[in-house]
């Protein structure tokens, strides 16, 4: 399996932000290319204009061969000691993400 891991909103030490439209084609390329994007996206929450930033996962909704795993946390936003995270990821990995757990 070909991996990249992506961190869209926020990343340590600039806090940049991914345009939405840089997103899109990220994930079109990723499609293409049969790669797998993991989408490390723990500092989402933390911008200061009150608008989420809308992540690459959003945009898989209209493929047929969805290439994204979405990865999240409440680490950084509520307690850094609580260490809960959550993945959405297609059902072609599941069961090897399952085992894994």
């Amino acid at each position: 399996m070909k991996a990249s891991v992506s961190i869209p909103h926020f990343s340590n030490p600039l806090g940049s932000r991914m345009p939405d439209e840089n997103k899109h084609g990220l994930v079109r390329l990723a499609s293409r290319h049969e790669l797998t994007l993991i989408e490390d996206d723990i500092s989402g929450d933390i911008g200061f204009d009150g608008i989420r930033p809308r992540s690459p996962h959003s945009f898989t909704a209209d493929m047929n061969r969805n290439p994204v795993i979405y990865c999240s946390s409440f680490s950084k936003t509520m307690s850094q000691g609580l260490r809960i995270g959550w993945m959405v990821l297609p059902e072609r990995y599941f069961q090897r993400a399952e085992y894994l757990k």
